[in-house]
């Protein structure tokens, strides 16, 4: 019998498909499992926490000030009435209520800008100068403005031929109660800016200093509204005001120069 030649063996065919290599499949990340045409929001920052653009700032402290004009007038209003009580008596509206609540706008303006959740506690450290510059004689024309409706509250209230009562047709006291408004929005904000820019050491230094504007504004607008308006009042409180303005722009440079 014949043998037949041997048989060669086949070559090995390769797989039709490489086998699966289950470690190098990509796992996704337990985040990125969110449930198909359900959109991630993102979060969004705290606008109480975060700091605007400049004139972000601008625009805050001018509706602040419309706010505190407001407040101010509001109180007056209710004083005139006979609706405003401290401790179950009625609070008379005369000329030693009009020379206070003419002192406060400038002792509220600095707690205003505080805002304590911003990282710059409110006073930004980038073209504050500028802001302060800006805002103070803005926010004392707002101030102005509602002032102008006090002497019509008051009415025989007021003596006649007095800032109280002349205040919405006599230039002289406009141009007084506005430099006295420019003078304690300025300075409360030199002192207040070392409280708190400074936290310990600013607030011993500053305490005395700031008892002591509060009592001085208080008692100098006590003083304006109860008189007529005087050129020598007006020279006074004029270089006060210019004299802030340099003042709170030089510390607010200062600060900003020593965070940056």
């Amino acid at each position: 019998m014949s043998q037949q030649p041997p048989v060669p063996p086949r070559p090995e065919q390769p797989p039709p498909f490489p086998p699966r290599q289950l470690d190098r499949i990509p796992v996704p990340p337990p985040e990125s499992l969110e449930p198909a045409g359900r959109p991630v929001r993102a979060s969004r920052p705290d606008a109480e926490s975060t700091v605007p653009g400049w004139w972000g700032d601008v625009r805050r402290m001018l509706i602040y000030a419309a706010c505190s004009a407001i407040l101010w007038t509001a109180v007056l209003w209710l004083a005139g009435f006979g609706i405003l009580r401290h401790n179950g008596r009625q609070v008379e509206l005369d000329v030693v209520l009009v020379g206070v609540l003419a002192g406060a706008p400038g002792l509220a303006w600095p707690f205003l800008q505080f805002a304590p959740r911003r990282p710059d506690h409110g006073f930004r450290l980038r073209g504050l100068p500028v802001l302060m510059l800006l805002t103070i004689p803005a926010g004392a024309l707002i101030h102005l403005a509602a002032m102008l409706l006090w002497p019509l509250i008051a009415g025989g209230r007021a003596v006649p031929g007095t800032v109280a009562a002349e205040l919405h047709r006599d230039p002289a006291a406009l141009a007084l109660v506005f430099v006295f408004l420019v003078a304690g929005m300025s300075w409360f904000s030199v002192i207040v800016q070392v409280m708190i820019r400074w936290p310990v050491k600013g607030a011993l230094i500053c305490l005395l200093p700031f008892l002591g504007a509060v009592f001085l504004f208080m008692f100098s607008g006590v003083r304006i509204f109860e008189n007529p308006p005087a050129g020598q009042a007006l020279l006074v409180w004029s270089v006060a005001a210019v004299a802030g303005l340099a003042a709170v722009c030089a510390v607010s440079a200062l600060f900003s120069r020593r965070k940056a």
